[in-house]
């Protein structure tokens, strides 16, 4: 795993140039007095998503907004609130608009009966009497009128569909470029503005062709020809149910209450709630060193039309034993879900539109992090977009303190189960390189302290001398009134649903898992 901390002494890209195409080079690990450690927000975050599988999270998805910039070929944009993406051909439906309401918010408000259309190159042949005209037929961005099918008929055939179409659609282009993306040139392809790929649907009015996409039974897109481009906000894929904690005097999903979450309903005063939970560097016993001797490793970089012959790959040793540690690796390219994934069924559910459950990794069993799917010999797949990675090798041990203030019976159970008991397969993901089955962490407890309300000068002790989980939980109940019910009834609980869980058992595969969108995806054992 990669644990990104900043060598500030390291380029931050290989070969060195002012453009910093090849980032990451001077990414490493964070280490304390030349000590491998695991930051305190690394461990927090690892075991808040492991809290949140058991007891339930909220989804929390990109909101910031990032504007049209002019891109070179081979770069691609930070993407925030807003996504675009072409709809597939088999989702985009033609019809005839048969009403339209302009909201107060400026949202429309749009029927469409749909329809089936017919292509002729006359306009008054015989066999059109049936058929309604609607006009020159016109393809592309820039609707040009289409060299073989001169003219458009439609018959109404189909259901009548409706939908809220949001006003950002309808602003004019500049006003779009402000919040989104507008167009990505292909590779080996140079930005021009006139390729913009945008279409003005101001003048969309009753009795309009448009093409409509369907999620969840309503019409949620609406373009000018079969290829037309979609607009959706990050946030309005998430389930109700399922949706961000932003208040922080209402009612927060279990993940929040114990972790933090920032209240987002003072625009101008945003207020941080840092949570019950708090964490110590976790820091490895040996202490490393930069070896001088250099590993190198041959790219053939499609991309710049040249084979690279070396790229040095560090590597750091135990300074006792000269013992590799960690190496530095080039990973596969791994981006965020693309946007058009959204109707063919992958990053989002292709009948709802909403984002399926929030995604785990797998555990791999891997025996080196090098040349993962023999991308390092792979003439066609470029480096410019990978990552370099300080791989820390398997089997290493970190120790630290992690505690938690005012918890419920059902919080203590839970981080019992998920920091000691092998109760599911549980472990933590840790880094970059997760999608490939890196960054498996598991955990144990050498020693518990606990402070009692009742009794909160005096700090009770539980060791962990190789207890077994009935002995070192027993030994909690003597501390908490009524703990050992507690724990038992979730864990029994918890262990009759525990497939969704990061299991490191049976899980060599590296691939992403999607659960199903909605609280299904959470745990709500305790929910009444």
């Amino acid at each position: 795993a990669l644990n990104p901390a900043i060598d500030n002494k390291v380029s931050s890209s290989f070969p060195p140039n002012d453009k910093e195409e090849f980032t990451g080079y001077n990414r490493r690990w964070l280490t304390i007095d030349g000590h491998l450690a695991i930051s305190p927000f690394t461990v927090k975050s690892a075991i808040a998503n492991g809290f949140a599988n058991i007891m339930g999270g909220c989804y929390r998805v990109n909101t910031r907004i990032q504007g049209h910039v002019k891109l070179k070929s081979g770069k691609y944009p930070y993407i925030g609130l807003y996504k675009r993406y072409r709809v597939e051909r088999a989702c985009s439906k033609p019809g005839i608009v048969k009403e339209l309401k302009i909201l107060e918010n400026k949202d429309r408000e749009i029927t469409i009966q749909t329809v089936k259309l017919h292509y002729r190159v006359n306009k008054d042949d015989q066999e059109n009497s049936n058929l309604n005209y609607y006009g020159p037929y016109r393809i592309g961005m820039n609707l040009e009128i289409h060299e073989s099918r001169k003219h458009v008929f439609y018959e109404e055939k189909g259901d009548i569909v409706t939908g809220i179409i949001k006003s950002i659609n309808f602003e004019p282009k500049e006003e779009l470029k402000k919040k989104v993306v507008i167009w990505v040139p292909p590779k080996n392809e140079e930005y021009h503005e006139s390729k913009e790929w945008f279409q003005d649907l101001s003048d969309i009015k009753e009795g309009s062709l448009v093409y409509y996409e369907i999620f969840n039974g309503k019409v949620s897109n609406i373009g000018k020809n079969f290829m037309f481009k979609a607009l959706f906000a990050h946030e309005d894929t998430v389930p109700p149910e399922s949706s961000e904690c932003k208040d922080i005097t209402g009612k927060l999903c279990p993940r929040c209450r114990m972790f933090g979450m920032t209240d987002k309903t003072d625009k101008d005063n945003n207020i941080g709630f840092k949570g019950r939970f708090k964490s110590s560097s976790l820091i490895n016993e040996m202490e490393i060193f930069e070896s001088p001797s250099l590993d190198y490793l041959k790219i053939n970089d499609n991309e710049l039309k040249k084979s690279i012959e070396k790229i040095p790959l560090k590597t750091w040793v135990d300074k006792t034993t000269w013992e590799t540690l960690a190496t530095q690796e080039l990973l596969p390219i791994s981006g965020p879900p693309k946007p058009n994934k959204r109707d063919i069924d992958g990053y989002y559910n292709k009948s709802t539109g909403m984002i399926k459950g929030a995604k785990y990794y797998l555990h791999g069993s891997l025996n080196t992090a090098r040349n993962i799917n023999n991308v390092d010999t792979d003439p066609n797949y470029t480096h410019r977009l990978r990552n370099y990675a300080q791989v820390a090798r398997a089997g290493l041990r970190f120790t630290g303190t992690v505690g938690a203030e005012n918890c419920t019976l059902e919080e203590i159970a839970t981080f019992i189960m998920l920091l000691h008991f092998d109760f599911s397969g549980h472990g933590f993901k840790i880094g970059l390189g997760k999608a490939f089955g890196m960054g498996s962490v598991k955990s144990y407890i050498n020693k518990i302290w606990i402070r009692k309300r009742d009794d909160y000068e005096t700090w009770h002790i539980v060791e962990n001398q190789n207890l077994t989980e009935d002995a070192l939980i027993e030994s909690l109940n003597i501390q908490i009134k009524d703990f050992f019910n507690t724990y038992k009834k979730f864990k029994n609980i918890i262990t009759h649903t525990s497939n969704i869980i990061n299991k490191l058992e049976d899980m060599k595969q590296r691939i992403l898992k999607y659960p199903k969108e909605g609280l299904s995806y959470w745990k709500e054992a305790f929910r009444k």
